[in-house]
């Protein structure tokens, strides 16, 4: 039987449009900060500089593994934290800044430092900027988890993050764009002021929150907890451990299969027509963040009419449709089609995140309620990294499978077999995962009615 609509959140739960906005444009900053890191660094420091961009992916991949040892750490310290600003914002405020310096000094490499000492300033320069982002965005997670007792409100809190998490993705995917232009001047000198531009809007949007934003008396306060307990209370939740594995198999649909949606647009779709890949590509990316930025509203209305978990059902089946539609829409004969694709991942996976993260504030309170323990930062920690190494092994297996069937080298002459077979994988990989992670989410425990009761056990007099 589907829940009633939400009673109207008391003015206690109730978080003003102002409120939502000053947490989303935290995720603006630190959109700006990843994407802009992916869109410039190796046309930066391969085509300018000219470094391996196989060592740029070395250099590259050894802070990442840094940054989600230090998730925990940042967690867990955020977790115990207590100042007269509360746990979280002195961390966002002074991560903020450290991100926005580090960002803007990636691409001030000295001239004439050679290879070697390419790759050392590339290797601490992320190995700060990581360390930096880490500070700030695992507590302004923590924070937003901890923002409102409501169920439905959260949903509508994570809906204006994913709304301005999209805007930050707009605007950074066109870095590279802005340093080739030569209004900064040209090569690394733009890209160094481009850089220094996203440094600064990275501390202003990203100190935002940290400043206009409050947490809420009862969890500034909250007692301190142990590591070894905090992560033993997360790890051991049943809803998070499922929810977690959701949110892994449904960011594999669309990492797993984005390099041979690639393949299956420049080979099958443009037939080697690399300009016309480069125009799909782009387009549909833009078609697939205005649709996932439109579509927010309903998610949050549909999360309260049904329950978040039926509604992250449906996410995965319209991602799994996306996926299988890809066979008819991706055709030759009219390439303009396979845009008609894009509005489904783009629905389906910005639902996911909206609703993952809204569910993971139930489950961390009802971690707090079940056994007295306020870890947000713990949980939203262990999220990403989780989340990043799921990302990471998608991306690896993606380029396997694209490799076994003989998409390599150069000069690439797929046979109709290849093709045949690049067809396949490009509509069942998606289709596939996201049907194994709606499994997870079938007879998902914590509901609203299970949240209400556990908060109502926890008033009662002892």
């Amino acid at each position: 039987m589907s829940p009633s609509p939400a009673a109207t959140p008391t003015s206690e739960e109730r978080l003003s449009v102002a409120q939502k906005t000053a947490f989303g444009l935290g995720f603006t900053g630190n959109t700006l900060m990843g994407i802009g890191i992916e869109t410039m660094l190796f046309p930066v420091f391969a085509l300018y500089l000219g470094l391996s961009p196989q060592v740029i992916g070395f250099a590259v991949a050894l802070p990442r593994l840094w940054d989600g040892v230090m998730d925990t750490v940042i967690g867990t310290y955020s977790d115990n934290f207590r100042s007269r600003w509360g746990r979280r914002r002195p961390f966002i405020v002074a991560g903020a800044v450290a991100s926005g310096l580090a960002y803007a000094s990636i691409w001030m490499a000295p001239s004439g430092l050679g290879s070697n000492g390419l790759t050392a300033w590339l290797l601490v320069t992320l190995i700060l900027f990581w360390t930096a982002n880490a500070s700030f965005f695992v507590p302004l997670e923590a924070l937003g988890m901890a923002l409102s007792k409501n169920y439905d409100e959260r949903t509508s809190l994570m809906g204006f993050r994913s709304f301005f998490a999209k805007v930050g993705t707009l605007a950074s995917s066109w870095s590279f764009w802005l340093v080739e232009k030569g209004w900064f001047g040209t090569g690394q000198r733009g890209a160094i002021v481009v850089g220094a531009i996203w440094g600064v809007l990275i501390m202003l949007f990203g100190a935002w929150p940290g400043v206009f934003l409050r947490e809420r008396a009862d969890t500034a306060t909250a007692p301190a907890v142990k590591f070894w307990h905090s992560l033993k209370t997360a790890v051991s939740n049943a809803s998070f451990r499922r929810i977690t594995l959701y949110l892994l198999f449904m960011a594999a649909s669309v990492s797993v299969s984005s390099a041979v949606q690639f393949y299956t647009t420049l080979f099958w779709v443009a037939q080697g027509d690399s300009k016309l890949t480069s125009l799909l590509t782009g387009a549909a990316s833009t078609l697939n963040i205005v649709c996932g930025m439109l579509s927010l509203p309903l998610v949050s209305w549909g999360a309260r009419r049904i329950g978040k978990h039926r509604m992250a059902l449906v996410s995965a089946f319209v991602t799994a449709l996306g996926g299988l539609l890809s066979w008819w829409f991706l055709t030759p004969a009219h390439p303009w089609l396979s845009l008609a694709v894009a509005p489904f991942f783009g629905i389906g996976i910005t639902a996911v995140y909206q609703l993952y993260f809204a569910m993971v504030a139930d489950v961390a309170e009802e971690g707090a309620l079940r056994h007295g323990v306020r870890n947000e930062g713990m949980y939203s920690a262990i999220s990403n990294c989780m989340i990043k190494a799921g990302l990471a092994l998608s991306f690896a297996l993606g380029g396997a499978l694209v490799h076994w069937l003989g998409f390599t080298g150069n000069d690439i002459r797929p046979t109709p077999e290849m093709l045949g077979d690049l067809r396949v994988l490009r509509a069942l990989l998606p289709a596939g995962t996201a049907a194994l992670a709606m499994l997870f989410v079938i007879g998902y425990p914590l509901t609203k009615e299970r949240l209400e009761a556990l908060r109502a056990e926890a008033a009662r007099p002892a």
